[in-house]
């Protein structure tokens, strides 16, 4: 448990440094790194920039690739494939105890690695394994998990079937019966920060009124999905 809290700790500061950082530059917080250093031996990625070089520059170890048929970068990595795709009714959640597990022991005492988990995007799947790892093995809550994640990569969101799996998860992980953020404040920070970047406050006529149209869109799909997720959900529940 000491080990556990000393991780935590360092996930928040981690999350707080990024924050910062990315608050000092406008590029920067719009833009993701090619790699981002999400907290002590943990990186995140996508297809797109997981480069064996790159890695190799990094000091990384081992791979988590989190797709169905991305290849292996090359480079003498230990690897492991988690085969889903970004779809909200993928099975991610069969996966997330080996992928905690393979990510532990790589950066743990003995091996002391660095991991660097990817996938197709670098936006949701990727980022929904990162966030069980750390509310698993470092004892974060699930807001603070995804904090840390957003800080360090702008934009990283799993999609809201991951999310309501990790909130399951950190329901069982950490024994609450609330949760840190539930799947309808995690969809509305998504719906706000999505439509902010498209709202002028000075909008007029023709402008405010679309602007209207597209809230109400994105407020009944997401409406849509959830209930979709919740018609079609099975119940999990993973090891305590």
């Amino acid at each position: 448990r000491a080990r556990q809290e000393e991780r935590r700790r360092e996930v928040t500061s981690m999350a707080a440094s990024s924050a910062a950082a990315a608050s000092s530059s406008t590029a920067a917080s719009s833009t993701p790194p090619a790699v981002a250093l999400i907290a002590d031996g943990l990186y995140l990625g996508s297809t797109a920039c997981v480069d064996s070089s790159a890695l190799a520059a990094l000091g990384v170890t081992h791979l988590v690739n989190v797709t169905v048929d991305s290849p292996q970068p090359e480079g003498g990595f230990e690897s492991m494939r988690v085969p889903v795709k970004d779809d909200l009714h993928e099975p991610l959640h069969e996966h997330l105890e080996a992928a905690a597990g393979f990510i532990h022991n790589a950066v743990e005492p003995p091996a002391n690695g660095r991991v660097c988990v990817f996938c197709a995007t670098g936006k949701s799947a990727a980022p929904a394994v990162l966030c069980y790892y750390l509310m698993r093995q470092r004892a974060t809550s699930l807001a603070a998990a995804l904090a840390a994640v957003e800080a360090a990569w702008p934009g990283a969101r799993p999609n809201v079937g991951f999310w309501q799996r990790l909130v399951e998860a950190e329901s069982w992980l950490h024994g609450v019966e609330q949760p840190s953020i539930s799947v309808q404040q995690f969809r509305w920070q998504h719906i706000e920060r999505a439509f902010s970047d498209k709202v002028r406050p000075d909008a007029q006529g023709e402008e405010r009124d679309a602007q209207r149209e597209e809230l109400l869109r994105m407020l009944l799909a997401a409406q849509a999905e959830a209930s979709e997720l919740l018609r079609q959900k099975t119940e999990w529940k993973g090891a305590s």
